[in-house]
């Protein structure tokens, strides 16, 4: 199996993006015989060399300014599809990796082997360039009780593996003015065009967190601001399928008590 991912990511290389963080959960939780295909994506470019010093076999790395999730994540489409990548990968750099197995008739969710990690980053990647899919992604470790391998992805935060060709056919992308979930609007962008993703949900991220500064750090706008901005931003460009919500704000939302947020009609969003 590694030698056909080999393969593959020699040409589909993954990216880990960060933001002046102290600890890259993801590097550490990738084998390094990937290394030489991992390239961090940094916003300041002392951070390669922080990042060098705790992780030597990071040998690769690609400065984008600080711009934000959304904006890093179309500098990365636009870098890939430029650079000819087929498929775009990009992870969070706090994740945490688990596969699925069933004890006791019930799904279970246990951190991956090195075996299982090559079997889930190929049938993603193979996935993602198969006929119209716009993306794959992996599932979620939470709520998910589900025994098929596949299904519809309704939007996604820590993990991309990104058709480069349909995105452009799809004109999707991840910075359109949104300052947040900028995923649900890169999901229904393509929806809307007719290109379905997936989420493979025998295969999950978990958001571990880490230590130091995190992405949030870019934004002087309060996320709870920022997710009322986005839900007005999607409630106006995609209507009859994304509706407004409100929410009990929590600790990542700053407290505030509620905040408006969106409910989506995602099998009426994708078009035949």
């Amino acid at each position: 199996m590694y030698k056909k991912l080999s393969r593959l990511l020699s040409d589909n290389p993954i990216f880990v993006t960060t933001y002046r963080a102290d600890t890259l959960p993801t590097i550490e939780n990738l084998p390094k015989a990937w290394m030489p295909n991992v390239t961090v994506v940094i916003s300041e470019r002392e951070e390669a060399l922080k990042v060098a010093n705790k992780y030597p076999n990071v040998s690769s790395y690609l400065y984008c300014p600080p711009t934000g999730i959304p904006g890093v994540r179309q500098f990365l489409l636009n870098y890939a599809q430029k650079e000819n990548i087929p498929c775009l990968i990009m992870l969070d750099d706090d994740l945490s990796f688990k596969t699925a197995t069933w004890e006791d008739g019930k799904k279970r969710f246990r951190k991956s082997t090195v075996e299982q990690l090559e079997e889930s980053f190929f049938a993603l990647i193979t996935k993602a360039l198969q006929g119209r899919t716009a993306f794959t992604a992996h599932g979620s470790a939470f709520f998910n009780e589900t025994k098929h391998e596949w299904e519809m992805c309704k939007g996604n935060t820590y993990s991309f593996f990104v058709n480069c060709q349909i995105a452009k056919l799809s004109n999707a992308s991840f910075d359109n003015g949104i300052p947040t979930m900028e995923d649900v609007q890169f999901s229904l962008m393509s929806y809307q065009a007719g290109f379905p993703s997936y989420s493979h949900m025998y295969h999950a991220v978990v958001d571990v967190g880490k230590k130091g500064k995190s992405g949030e750090s870019a934004h002087d706008t309060p996320r709870a601001i920022r997710h009322e901005r986005a839900t007005d931003i999607l409630v106006k460009q995609f209507p009859g399928i994304v509706r407004e919500r409100v929410n009990k704000s929590k600790a990542h939302m700053e407290n505030i008590g509620t905040h408006r947020d969106v409910t989506v009609a995602w099998k009426k969003a994708l078009k035949p």
